[in-house]
C-alpha cells in the first residue's frame, strides 16, 4: 500500500471467520507503513505480526480501566468529552454484558491493554488493545460498540471516540525508531529486554 500514513481500516463486528481471520496478515505492511486498523468485536483473532489468542467463552460484565490517560477514555474538555471510568463499563444494557470474548494478554511485544478483566489468577484478558508496528498502529476492541449501538450510550460514546482517534495522524504511542541499548553482551539488561519482545540494537560502551 502506497502512502497509507493517516488512512484507516475498520474490520467490523463478527466479520473474520477461521479464513479471513488469517488473510489479516496481508494487513501488516499496511500498518508497517503508517496505516491504522480497528478490530471490532469478534470470535476470531486476527493474524497481525503480534501472536494473538482470543478466548470467544471469556465473558465479561466487569471490566477494567487500565490506562486512564489513554485519548479513547481521558476527558476531553475541548470536545465536550467527559472522562470514562471503570464503572461506565460495567453492566452494559441490554443484558449486563460488557463484552464477549476477550484476548489474552500477550506476554510481550509492542501492545498496550487499555482495558482488562481476570479471575481469582490474575487480570489476564483485555477487552480493549493498541498495538504497534512500523510507523502504523491497530486496536482490538471486543467492547460491543455496533452490537448494542442503540441500547447502551457508553456503546455510542466509545464508538465515536474510537473512529475519531483512530482516524487521526498519529496513534497515542508511535514506536517508529528503533531502540538503541548501551550495554555489554548478555548483561541482565539485554536478556530482560528478548525476554519482553523488545527489538533494539545493541551498542558498546566503546562505540
Amino acid at each position: 500500500v502506497e502512502e497509507p500514513e493517516q488512512s484507516l481500516v475498520v474490520i467490523g463486528e463478527g466479520a473474520l471467520d477461521e479464513s479471513s481471520a488469517g488473510q489479516c496478515a496481508e494487513l501488516d505492511a499496511f500498518i508497517e507503513q503508517g496505516g491504522h486498523v480497528v478490530v471490532l468485536a469478534q470470535t476470531n483473532a486476527p493474524a497481525f505480526s503480534t501472536k494473538l489468542f482470543l478466548e470467544p467463552r471469556e465473558w465479561v460484565s466487569q471490566p477494567y480501566i487500565r490506562l486512564p490517560m489513554h485519548p479513547l477514555l481521558a476527558a476531553q474538555p475541548a470536545r465536550g468529552w467527559p472522562e470514562i471510568t471503570t464503572w461506565d463499563l460495567h453492566f452494559w444494557a441490554p443484558d449486563r454484558v460488557t463484552a464477549r470474548g476477550s484476548y489474552a494478554k500477550p506476554r510481550g511485544g509492542p501492545i498496550v491493554p487499555l482495558v482488562d478483566s481476570g479471575t481469582e489468577s490474575g487480570l489476564e484478558y483485555s477487552q480493549l488493545l493498541e498495538g504497534y508496528y512500523g510507523r502504523g498502529m491497530y486496536l482490538l476492541c471486543q467492547l460491543p460498540l455496533v452490537r448494542v449501538f442503540n441500547e447502551e450510550p457508553l456503546a455510542r460514546e466509545l464508538f465515536a471516540r474510537t473512529i475519531n482517534y483512530a482516524g487521526g495522524q498519529h496513534g497515542w504511542l508511535n514506536p517508529t525508531h528503533r531502540l538503541r541499548l548501551i550495554a555489554t553482551p548478555d548483561d541482565l539488561v539485554e536478556s530482560r529486554m528478548r525476554e519482553v519482545g523488545v527489538q533494539y540494537d545493541l551498542v558498546t560502551a566503546e562505540a
